[in-house]
């Protein structure tokens, strides 16, 4: 599997969005139309409010669109550390939020929906945030044993090596921040590497594109989170009782700071 670095059309097709500037603009009259768009002034950003989960978010500087970023509603919220600030995949300041556990079991970073949302002094605070992610390049695989296979045939510290560490095998819940490995060849702080199991596959079509993606119900490491992937990734694999392992893109929204 080769790793891809994510790219807006990527993002887009994992939510079943427009992507050229002329298909966004005839998106965005179509929802006008519709009554559709969600206005945030006083965070200078308007969002989209289709019959689908998937959303369109653009921030606005001297009533242009500035910025645009294709986001999603998860319905699973968790409870998290937010520890710092981070640019995001498009290295926009502050537009990321390194995420830990509560229970110190695992860290990564997050690009933010809504970021001139968030406005955090001090660090570490304790948040609810929903936490998706998007398919940078994804492989399935039909169940356990299969994975447990493969994974016992690739350790990721080669068991000839002779060294005296013992060989650490990918299990089928993992997850590895190769965003924020220093001096990583990865230049996207959001980016991560994951193994989860499948718990459900849900359809979704944009009522616009009629673009189809696919929104992956998922058991990981972070507990169960929503998968999003367009249908390249697709295989017969893709179903619950399967397992999935690739990169992925982070994205969270904050729901609220806890005291």
């Amino acid at each position: 599997m080769e790793r891809q670095i994510s790219t807006m059309e990527t993002m887009a097709n994992d939510t079943g969005m427009p992507y050229s500037t002329d298909s966004i603009n005839e998106y965005l009259i179509y929802l006008a139309e519709n009554n559709l768009l969600i206005a945030d002034d006083q965070n200078n950003l308007f969002y989209t409010n289709d019959k689908i989960d998937g959303k369109l978010i653009c921030y606005t500087k001297d009533d242009m669109i500035s910025e645009i970023n294709y986001c999603y509603d998860t319905e699973i919220t968790n409870q998290v550390l937010l520890s710092d600030y981070y640019n995001s995949h498009n290295n926009i300041e502050k537009g990321a939020m390194l995420v830990e556990s509560i229970n110190d079991e695992y860290g990564f970073c997050a690009d933010l929906d809504f970021y001139t949302n968030v406005k955090v002094t001090e660090f570490p605070v304790k948040a609810e945030a929903k936490i998706y992610c998007l398919a940078l390049d994804l492989m399935f695989l039909p169940g356990l044993k299969e994975f447990e296979e493969i994974a016992k045939a690739n350790p990721i510290i080669d068991k000839d090596s002779t060294s005296s560490v013992n060989p650490i095998y990918m299990g089928s819940k993992m997850l590895i921040a190769s965003g924020l490995i220093p001096e990583s060849e990865v230049p996207i702080p959001s980016m991560a590497v994951i193994s989860a199991e499948i718990l459900d596959v849900k359809t979704s079509v944009n009522e616009f594109t009629k673009k189809e993606f696919f929104v992956l119900r998922c058991d990981g490491t972070i507990g169960e989170f929503e998968l999003l992937c367009s249908p390249e990734f697709a295989n017969d694999n893709m179903k619950a009782g399967g397992v999935v392992n690739g990169y992925v893109l982070f994205r969270m929204e904050v729901m609220k700071i806890i005291d």
